[in-house]
């Protein structure tokens, strides 16, 4: 069970079908992202487990872009009524870039802006030569990672890396569309 495995450290979105949060793995102690869905009926098992398979499986699982978010693992928990679908990312800990404007409280600089554009297209374009489509980029949906605490702390977005987040609207491309 992901209890057994993992302690919830924040959480950072709730809606009506899901949870957003870091967890700490319990017997290393490094942090991960979390995505929780849970459900009450059928039909919103069905939306679920749509999405999720659509975000973990079939676009996720044969993914690897240093732009691109990090799948880790997959966890389902059936007991009682209740079933939660966990999907397990790598942690990255500038947050996103819709935060990160709100936090500063003004806009990109030109070569603030190419910076992230470069590493979203090399993401974009990876993504479409195995003929995937996000569907779903926005700022919030774009992730910042430092290598240093240094970089951290000053918050200096142009000694980030940007990863590409949020892949439930994606889709794979059929022959010919």
């Amino acid at each position: 069970m992901f209890e057994d495995e993992y302690e919830i450290v924040n959480k950072i979105h709730e809606s009506d079908i899901m949870c957003v949060f870091t967890a700490r793995k319990k017997e290393s102690q490094e942090i991960f992202f979390a995505k929780k869905f849970f459900f009450t009926n059928d039909r919103d098992e069905d939306r679920i487990i749509e999405d999720v398979l659509n975000d973990a499986f079939l676009v996720l699982k044969d993914i690897n872009h240093p732009n691109i978010i990090e799948l880790i693992d997959f966890k389902k928990e059936f007991k009682d009524n209740t079933r939660n679908y966990y999907c397990i990312y790598r942690y990255y800990n500038g947050g996103n870039v819709e935060d990160y404007l709100k936090n500063k409280n003004k806009s990109f600089t030109e070569e603030e802006v190419q910076h992230i554009m470069k590493q979203l297209v090399e993401a974009v374009i990876y993504l479409h030569n195995k003929k995937i489509v996000h569907r779903d980029i926005k700022p919030r949906s774009l992730l910042i990672q430092y290598d240093s605490e240094e970089d951290l702390l000053e918050k200096n977005i142009l000694k980030a890396k940007i990863k590409l987040s949020n892949f439930g609207a994606s889709s794979h491309l059929k022959r010919g569309e």
